[in-house]
């Protein structure tokens, strides 16, 4: 059993400070050893589906937090919009079928080193590290309206934010395979909001929704790689697929959501 004590889970360190290969990619180009007292537990560059945009429909991937739980709740009593598609996720929820529907990705893992540093100037859209951090829009996220236009303006958003932006944090991603919290997303989440290999933002801090350490439920988290051209991304059927950085974004959020009713064929991704 793993015990959650506060501060950052000391009756855990033999067991958070082990690093498990198959949970590195190979292309992975940053080396980190797990440090305790920088708070740098063993890291993981593979992600759980989330789901798609989460103002068309938040927590609708396949590995999401179930519903009724602490963070949730709290995220009720803050006035925040709780997900109204978290799980828990079994084979008969996946109705768009599971040889269409996303497991896991990949992300590199986070620039920084310890929660909460100050961001890197190689972390900025256009830098050679782009990629390892999340950036902050002005945009308002707001879960669950069905609203493909507010999609599509949270990724023209995010893609239109000026080089030298610097993240507001570059130290979310795989931060420990230990943790999973429910909006905590970065860590070891992603969503399909943003097309592969491109950055990661978050909309007006609001709590669970767009945060500022961890992403949130309303991020757009991206699958990231070092491979070229692309992202591996394991199927719920067990296969796993090459989908390329140039996929359309609706055949990429079609990917990314268990039960949107969507129509794809092979040859959109």
């Amino acid at each position: 059993m793993i015990g959650f004590i506060s501060p950052f889970y000391g009756a855990n360190t033999t067991v958070g400070l082990t690093s498990i290969s198959v949970l590195l990619c190979p292309s992975e180009s940053i080396q980190k050893s797990p440090n305790f007292t920088a708070v740098e537990y063993a890291m993981m560059n593979y992600a759980g589906n989330f789901g798609g945009p989460p103002m068309i429909k938040s927590c609708n991937g396949t590995i999401v937090p179930v519903q009724g739980n602490l963070v949730f709740g709290l995220m009720g009593l803050f006035g925040s919009p709780v997900p109204t598609g978290a799980g828990p996720v079994r084979i008969a929820s996946i109705t768009d079928g599971t040889s269409n529907t996303a497991l896991f990705s990949e992300h590199l893992l986070a620039y920084g080193n310890g929660v909460f540093a100050v961001t890197d100037p190689s972390v900025t859209p256009g830098g050679p590290n782009a990629k390892r951090g999340i950036f902050q829009t002005t945009f308002n996220v707001v879960l669950d309206q069905g609203n493909l236009a507010n999609a599509q303006a949270f990724v023209a958003a995010c893609q239109a934010l000026p080089g030298g932006t610097l993240a507001v944090t570059d130290d979310a991603f795989g931060a420990q395979w230990l943790l999973s919290m429910d909006y905590a997303v970065a860590n070891n989440g992603y969503t399909h909001v943003m097309p592969p290999n491109s950055l990661s933002c978050i909309g007006n801090s609001v709590f669970g929704v767009s945060d500022a350490s961890w992403g949130g439920v309303g991020s757009a988290t991206t699958a990231t790689s070092n491979h070229p051209g692309g992202v591996n991304v394991g199927f719920s059927d067990g296969s796993v697929r090459f989908i390329k950085n140039s996929v359309g974004l609706q055949p990429w959020w079609a990917l990314g959501s268990r039960n949107g009713g969507e129509v794809l064929s092979a040859d959109q991704y």
